[in-house]
């Protein structure tokens, strides 16, 4: 310890100040970050299979022809392989031969390396294109000019914080690639051709209730045409009974009154020609 400064009194008496002892400052720990840990989805991201699927985007039933797709059904295995940079799971199925994870530490996805030139986004400028329905990426070097950027909604990006992946927009650039935008059009194709046949089904109902329509509007007409003939017959027939009637009456009147005022001979001879 080094000695203190020497201080003097009133008195002329020298006092030493006590020496200085070294005390080392406490040593600052750096606050450490928890990161978020990754929630995982269920279903694969590569088939679009799981137990809480609705619309499967299969990257292999694409390549396999529309013949050979299958709707996606409830009650599918979910994931058994996840990604440790990203919240998608995937089907060890459903992963190529190179992509599969040899050991069971990190594994890294698809969606993270380019397609075409097997960089990562570290190798290629910081950032790669994804694209939203496939695990499919592409550098900016391998993107093709033709493709158009795709702007997903706020429920994708909350659905991907909600997971623990912090991304923002200005972080992550989407696009759609040909397998996708195949499917979707195939699926538009065969909508409009489910539409147009429900249209028609409906035109034919509409044609077949029109014409039903059209035969019981005739029918009654018939009926109410042969109900009016039938009355028109009633009432010339009874018309034709109240004429018959009246004229007997008149013809019994007449012969009363010429039996009263007329001699026998006169009214033989009128009845004769009456007659």
């Amino acid at each position: 310890a080094n000695p203190g400064p020497v201080r003097r009194t009133s008195s002329g008496r020298a006092v030493r100040a006590p020496p200085r002892i070294y005390v080392p400052q406490e040593i600052v720990k750096k606050p450490t970050v928890k990161k978020d840990i990754l929630k995982h989805g269920r279903n694969c991201f590569a088939c679009g299979k799981g137990p809480q699927c609705k619309v499967s985007t299969s990257r292999r039933r694409r390549d396999a022809g529309p013949d050979s797709e299958e709707e996606a059904t409830a009650g599918e295995p979910p994931a058994d392989v996840f990604c440790s940079k990203c919240p998608k799971g995937y089907h060890s199925a459903c992963l190529g031969p190179g992509s599969r994870p040899t050991t069971n530490g990190r594994w890294t996805c698809s969606w993270h390396v380019c397609e075409q030139c097997s960089r990562s986004a570290s190798a290629c400028g910081g950032m790669l294109i994804h694209c939203l329905q496939c695990p499919t990426a592409l550098c900016y070097d391998c993107f093709p000019p033709n493709f158009r950027r795709v702007y997903p909604g706020r429920e994708f990006w909350a659905d991907l914080n909600g997971r623990g992946w912090k991304v923002t927009p200005q972080q992550m650039v989407f696009f759609k690639c040909n397998s996708c935008r195949a499917l979707e059009e195939m699926h538009l194709r065969r909508q409009m051709r489910a539409e147009d046949l429900e249209a028609q089904e409906d035109e034919r109902k509409r044609a077949a209730l029109e014409e039903k329509r059209n035969l019981a509007a005739t029918k009654r007409r018939a009926e109410a045409e042969d109900a009016r003939r039938r009355m028109r017959q009633v009432m010339m027939d009874h018309e034709r009974s109240q004429l018959s009637l009246e004229f007997q009456r008149n013809h019994d009147r007449v012969v009363r009154a010429a039996e009263t005022l007329w001699p026998p001979l006169f009214r033989a001879i009128w009845l004769e020609r009456c007659v």
